[in-house]
């Protein structure tokens, strides 16, 4: 890489194990946003309803495609439909949060078994995120049926920020378990700490992310606000639980001081490993987007 000044820097083995994390987790979501942006180019009409488009890229036949739009009519939706939109609403939140537990599972894992372990962690991580997903698109549609849904929503939200399980569940996010090198064990470790980490995940978010769910209107740009507090909140370190307001005010230090001074090649991963990193408000950007 050349910088600025015309000199040639070394790309350190670190940094070149953080861009091959990083890249393709931010394409994932990058690519997530710009689907659900061709499906509800307004940010209305609730969970992209009779999106034909949605369904046609998701491989649908013309009769399944008919089928949702009369259920939609009438106030339903095909479970293929709500699969569909939920989980890609689910994965354009959340899977920025893996960059961290993906790279440690790189670091705790023999180079020949980096590529297993990071799958072992991922499938039941995203299969438990998708059904998460789905879980709250079927709450939204039954406060939609029985009740002021964003009322409830926004009470829902509120509460879980100021309760002790919502710190407890941030603090379970914080963890990193002990992993075996080798053979069933290491698959199994694997296998324990993506679904752990899936459940405080979605622990921790869930009140936050039923929000989008629930709107008629604005839902990108509240899908956008979410995605960054969720974001944001795992820069705070695992403190004990209490009932109070959590607020993620050192994501919020690093969403304004540091971020707005990063390039887009930084942001990328493009930048070289030989120059010294910034600490302080640094050290959990690189522990959260490296």
């Amino acid at each position: 890489m050349t910088t600025r000044s015309g000199r040639r820097q070394a790309i350190s083995p670190e940094s070149r194990q953080r861009r091959k994390v990083r890249r393709p987790i931010l394409f994932v979501t990058a690519v997530t946003w710009i689907v659900i942006v061709l499906l509800n180019p307004m940010g209305s009409g609730g969970p992209f309803h009779d999106s034909t488009m949605g369904m046609q890229m998701a491989g649908m036949s013309g009769s399944s495609m008919s089928h949702m739009s009369m259920s939609a009519s009438t106030g339903g939706s095909t479970l293929p439909a709500l699969l569909w939109t939920s989980s890609l609403m689910t994965m354009a939140m959340m899977v920025p949060l893996l960059i961290a537990p993906v790279r440690y599972m790189g670091e705790r894992n023999l180079p020949q078994r980096r590529t297993r372990a990071r799958l072992f962690f991922l499938i039941p991580c995203l299969a438990i995120w998708i059904l998460g997903g789905l879980t709250l698109q079927g709450i939204a549609d039954l406060l939609s049926r029985f009740g002021p849904s964003l009322a409830v929503a926004l009470i829902a939200a509120i509460a879980w920020q100021l309760s002790l399980v919502k710190q407890m569940c941030l603090n379970g996010h914080h963890k990193r378990p002990s992993l075996a090198a080798f053979g069933y064990a290491a698959d199994r470790d694997a296998l324990r700490f993506g679904t752990s980490h899936a459940l405080w995940c979605f622990g921790s978010c869930w009140a936050l992310m039923l929000l989008p769910f629930v709107l008629s209107a604005g839902q990108l740009a509240i899908m956008a606000a979410v995605s960054i507090w969720i974001w944001a909140e795992q820069f705070d370190q695992p403190t004990k639980p209490s009932w109070r307001i959590h607020l993620p005010t050192t994501g919020i230090r690093v969403i304004t001081h540091r971020l707005p001074s990063m390039s887009v090649a930084e942001w990328a991963g493009f930048h070289g490993g030989a120059e010294p990193r910034r600490r302080s408000l640094a050290t959990g950007l690189n522990d959260h987007i490296s």
